[in-house]
């Protein structure tokens, strides 16, 4: 028996989706969760897009827990619809638990800024979670 680290990222993606997917708030309609930026993007992209990244994993118990800082990125068309998806995502997230996601917390944000590729509107935040290792 091994333990490794399961894909906690990918669970998060999902559940997000899933808590995103039938939103009532206008700036959620549509968004589309993933774990990387489209290499195709550009101004006419769809949006409101969202990546889910994971910025430090760290053993805590190990070979049972670590922690991570989870950052989440939001694309959208005006400033205040990317701060306000991303505010809504943090804090979704905030009430998940999981199989691999056991508890998760506020961290930062929502910050603002542009990318500088495409002048879309950007916000981000971060949770931070606390993750049971996998049994492989």
């Amino acid at each position: 028996m091994t333990t490794v680290m399961g894909d906690h990222v990918s669970e998060l993606v999902a559940a997000l989706q899933d808590l995103l997917d039938g939103r009532g708030e206008a700036y959620a309609a549509g968004a589309h969760v993933g774990t990387r930026v489209p290499r195709t993007r550009t101004p006419e992209t769809p949006v409101p897009y969202v990546v889910v990244a994971s910025d430090a994993p760290t053993p805590v118990a190990w070979p049972v827990l670590y922690r991570d800082t989870i950052r989440i990125t939001v694309w959208h068309a005006t400033q205040a619809d990317a701060r306000d998806l991303a505010a809504l995502c943090q804090g979704l997230l905030v009430s998940y638990s999981g199989p691999l996601v056991r508890h998760v917390w506020a961290g930062t944000g929502p910050l603002h800024t542009t990318d500088s590729e495409t002048g879309l509107e950007l916000a981000s935040v971060t949770v931070g979670a606390s993750v049971r290792l996998a049994v492989a």
